[in-house]
């Protein structure tokens, strides 16, 4: 028995596309294109932080201990507060290859020293630390003084004060500060010596927590009290004690006891 075939059927059977592709290839099509959109040599950390390092060291010696200026970048090396290199120092990787083979080179020994390498973990914003100059002629200007500190790092602003004889560079961060009060300090400008110095954070952290201090101690007083000056503000005297007398002292008897309490009828 032959089966008839509609026109209708032989068009839908034609028009319809089938797809015979596994899911497994289908997997493989998607994991071909991820990878053609994410290099396998794209690092997604570029950055790694070398300490231990000899204190003779020099940024042209991390970038070689390295693998030279074609795997590593941008050598920092970290000072202290004075200035000084303590054997610290960060450095951007150019690929994966270059982040593997420095991290290879953790406790490798140079000169006695075991060198860590280990991935940078960045840590707060710098803070902005801020240099008073002074001693400067009166038609200085603020341009002038700027251009002394530009070479030193990144300046935010220059500011004066009310009398207009200091003159205060905010830096971006406290390394910045350090060479801008080298380059300032003992410059001659307009035939006038800069005297330059770091404003020290600390006191304003004191003086606040003095004034909190204060504040604990008036704090259950009223206002208007609180805010009088101290030689102001009465202070209540207790009297002073009175002696016993000889006679709450003299030691009595029971009947003596019962006689004072129970009044004169009462018989010992």
């Amino acid at each position: 028995r032959q089966r008839s075939v509609t026109p209708e059927a032989t068009t839908a059977d034609q028009s319809t596309p089938v797809d015979h592709s596994t899911p497994a290839d289908s997997a493989q099509a998607q994991s071909t294109k991820s990878d053609s959109a994410h290099p396998a040599d794209q690092p997604r950390v570029t950055t790694v932080f070398i300490s231990s390092l000899p204190r003779t060291f020099t940024s042209a010696d991390v970038e070689a201990f390295l693998g030279g200026p074609t795997q590593a970048t941008n050598i920092s090396m970290q000072i202290d507060k004075a200035g000084e290199f303590h054997g610290r120092a960060t450095a951007s990787m150019q690929s994966a290859s270059a982040l593997i083979a420095a991290l290879d080179k953790n406790n490798t020994v140079v000169d006695g020293h075991h060198i860590s390498v280990h991935i940078y973990k960045q840590h707060a914003k710098p803070v902005e630390t801020t240099v008073a100059v002074r001693g400067f002629a009166a038609n200085a200007t603020n341009k002038q003084i700027a251009e002394i500190a530009k070479p030193a790092g990144t300046i935010v602003r220059v500011r004066r004060n009310q009398s207009g004889d200091t003159a205060f560079v905010v830096m971006h961060s406290y390394g910045d500060a350090v060479r801008a009060e080298a380059a300032l300090n003992g410059c001659v400008l307009d035939e006038c010596t800069l005297d330059a110095s770091i404003v020290k954070s600390g006191r304003a952290a004191t003086a606040k927590q003095k004034d909190a201090k204060e504040a604990s101690v008036t704090s259950l007083a009223p206002r208007k009290v609180a805010r009088r000056p101290a030689k102001k503000v009465g202070v209540l005297k207790t009297a002073p004690a009175q002696e016993p007398s000889s006679a709450s002292t003299e030691a009595k008897s029971n009947a003596e006891f019962r006689q004072l309490f129970l009044g004169s009828d009462s018989k010992p």
